[in-house]
């Protein structure tokens, strides 16, 4: 079977040229070091290039296939796809031509499922599936720190018993495709010690170690990129020519603010002007992008107060149950595949969290100005897929952000350089325009200046290559590198239990050494009562899962529960956050959770450790329904349950405050009155009214057909 042919039979569509090549040289066992196509390119199709690969039995194909993002989004479009590909292999008649690489993955694996998928994302794994044999095939997707800590044998949220196995899953027979490498250019520098190290064996492994850069924006060597034939196809010309014209915007700081402590209400004013500007001139979709989760929550609320319109708010500062629930309410109004506009004008406000793998498709674009390479991206999500021809875009700036001196958590001095090249590239256009004059029937025509930076795929690549390489360097985000992974190092890195005394920190391996320490995941439960001393038996119950979890950097959690204002926080993984180390001691005590045996109750913020779970009562809040929110005061929707539902493992807790949202007082009464595991099951099979929650119907549906098991927590 050809690469076409498996293709077309997973989606009905040709693949583009550029993705027939890269499988012919994957055949050959001749994976490229590093990929450089521009964006809307259809570039996670490399998991299907290395699974076509596998079941062709292809020199040096790998079993687990990692597709690597430094992005907290969950519900990325990586992901998607490949649990979208797994269904279709698993829906695949037997004597079809997929159905041969059905055969073909399951005699790999001995297993009666060709191919599996998990997500990894925050402190836990949401599924531990992919660990359960080495010769299954799988496509797991992660982050940096996931992957990274896994590799380092420290696994962030797993068992320390179970490190060694993890590392040697991930270090062995694997393909690891590390997409916007230059933003994680420390992992890369680490993942190549790995692979040198993997060779000092006295008798080394004949499996593979593959590492693939991918970047929209890569930083030299050979590339892998588009040919002519690519641009000559119908469907990439039309997204990569696709004019994209953005306008400078200038704000001038309020009185007595400054950037760099985090003053930035002429920016959040600026956006939002900007973004009612692109309603008016007809965008039906809206995207306002900004480097920080408090700016672009600020934006957000200045516009969900427009008449006549909508407005949602995606950061990765967000629960990933959440976030999923966002995206399969909004997906066809504001994806790449929407059918039709949405019947009322929306904005969607978000961070650097949709750069890298949301498939979003913007009308008009207003930004915060950033990093070159950044804004590449951005403009990626701008008539993604081509079909408006002219879109019009506005790249914001508070002027002292842009200050030959001002310097960013994120971009470094990127800022002012990027802005001073933005304008140098500004092109003045002018048009005329007909308008009707006074008296019937009379027309009037103006001359009209327009200035603007051409921001389409192929006219901003070709502007990057046209300026010199050392100023090309300054506009991309600070490259940083990580320190060394010397052998002394692995030597410590692989004692797991117990841990030597002193122990190498991840984190600087993965994200180099002005890095900030691992973010820790907060939970939140309702069933947690005031008996601190059964926190943890209450949380067993319904054991805390990844995607109701919000990762945050340890000392903004600190500060929310000694009640300060952690206001300042950025959106990437491994940033330097401000340093707010001076927390009073009068803080909240919150769950450690590491399992029923080995959790323990912090009562001091400081005893709180980088890269733990926290679960902490609902009431405390700190989070609504666009994620993370430390203002907010309101009792947090516990959804261990739904989450539990998702994996497939459905309970019902029956505390007093998880009923309330149930919808059926009814059901619930009578369920928490059964006696016995019979009663249990009738109850279950009647089943809640039509009035109650659908997701508590299907869970009393799947219990029910499981044997009735029945879960009762009752707190206080």
């Amino acid at each position: 079977m050809t690469f076409v042919q498996f293709f077309e039979a997973l989606w009905g569509k040709q693949p583009f040229p550029w993705q027939e090549r890269l499988a012919d040289l994957a055949m050959q066992g001749m994976w490229p070091s590093s990929i450089g196509l521009p964006t809307a390119a259809g570039k996670t199709s490399l998991i299907d290039i290395a699974v076509y690969a596998l079941a062709m039995k292809a020199p040096g194909a790998a079993r687990r296939i990692f597709f690597v993002v430094d992005r907290r989004v969950i519900v990325d479009e990586a992901a998607c796809r490949a649990e979208q590909l797994a269904g279709k292999l698993r829906m695949a008649e037997a004597g079809s031509e997929l159905g041969k690489a059905v055969r073909a993955l399951r005699e790999i694996g001995g297993g009666t499922d060709p191919l599996l998928t998990a997500t990894l994302r925050g402190g836990i794994p949401r599924d531990d599936s992919w660990t359960d044999s080495p010769l299954q095939p799988v496509v797991i997707c992660s982050t940096v720190d996931q992957v990274g800590s896994i590799l380092l044998f420290r696994a962030y949220g797993a068992s320390e018993f179970g490190r060694p196995v993890r590392a040697g899953l991930v270090a062995c027979d694997s393909l690891i495709i590390l997409d916007e490498a230059h933003t994680s250019q420390p992992f890369a520098e680490t993942l190549g010690w790995i692979k040198k190290y993997r060779g000092w064996a006295e008798r080394p492994l004949e499996l593979p170690f593959t590492v693939i850069e991918m970047s929209a924006t890569p930083r030299g060597g050979e590339v892998f990129g588009e040919g002519e034939d690519d641009r000559k196809c119908a469907v990439l010309a039309r997204r990569w020519e696709a004019e994209k014209r953005a306008r400078l915007v200038s704000e001038k700081p309020v009185a007595n603010e400054e950037a760099a402590n985090g003053g930035l209400t002429a920016l959040v004013a600026g956006l939002a002007r900007e973004a009612r500007a692109m309603r008016g001139i007809g965008a039906k979709v809206g995207g306002v992008i900004a480097n920080r989760v408090k700016t672009a929550r600020d934006v957000y609320d200045l516009l969900r107060a427009e008449d006549g319109c909508d407005a949602i708010l995606l950061t990765g500062r967000a629960r990933p149950y959440d976030r999923d629930r966002i995206w399969e309410t909004w997906r066809s109004r504001i994806g790449l595949e929407r059918v039709e506009d949405p019947e009322r004008p929306m904005f969607v406000v978000a961070t650097q969290c949709i750069e890298v793998g949301a498939n979003i498709d913007f009308d008009a674009l207003v930004t915060e100005v950033a990093c070159v390479d950044a804004l590449e991206q951005r403009f990626g999500r701008l008539d993604r897929s081509g079909r408006q021809g002219v879109t019009h875009a506005a790249i914001v700036a508070q002027r002292d952000q842009v200050a030959a001196k001002f310097e960013d958590a994120v971009y470094g001095r990127g800022l002012s350089v990027a802005w001073r090249w933005l304008g140098e590239h500004s092109i003045y256009e002018e048009r005329t325009e007909t308008l009707p004059a006074e008296g019937k029937g009379k027309l009037k025509t103006r001359k009209i200046k327009e200035q603007f930076v051409p921001m389409g795929v192929l006219a901003l690549r070709k502007a990057l290559v046209e300026t010199p390489p050392q100023v090309r360097a300054e506009l991309m985000m600070p490259l940083r590198n990580a320190p060394v992974l010397m052998p002394a190092h692995m030597d410590l890195l692989c004692q797991t239990s117990p841990e030597p005394a002193l122990s190498p920190e991840p984190a600087l391996f993965l994200h180099g050494p002005d890095t900030g320490p691992a973010d820790v995941q907060v939970i939140w439960r309702q069933d947690l009562g005031e008996d601190r001393h059964r926190w943890a038996a209450a949380a067993a119950i319904c054991p805390p899962s990844a995607a109701e979890a919000i990762a945050v950097p340890v000392w903004t959690v600190r500060m929310w529960l000694t009640r300060q204002d952690p206001s300042d926080l950025t959106d990437l993984e491994g940033i330097q956050e401000k340093d707010h180390a001076e927390t009073r001691p009068d803080g909240r005590p919150v769950l450690i959770w590491r399992g029923v045996g080995d959790s323990e109750v912090a009562e001091r913020p400081e005893q709180i450790p980088a890269g733990s779970t926290l679960v902490v009562p609902a009431d405390y809040g700190g989070c609504d329904e666009w994620g993370w929110n430390p203002a907010s005061e309101r009792t947090v929707q516990d959804v261990g349950d739904q989450v539990k539902l998702r994996m497939g493992y459905p309970i019902l807790r029956l505390h007093p405050k998880l009923v309330e949202s149930w919808n059926d007082p009814g059901f619930a009464q009578r369920l928490t009155g059964a006696g016995s595991k019979d009663e249990a099951r009738e109850v279950l099979a009647e089943g809640c009214s039509t009035d109650g929650a659908e997701w508590v119907q299907m869970a009393a549906s799947a219990l029910c057909v499981g044997g009735g098991r029945k879960e009762v927590h009752f707190g206080g």
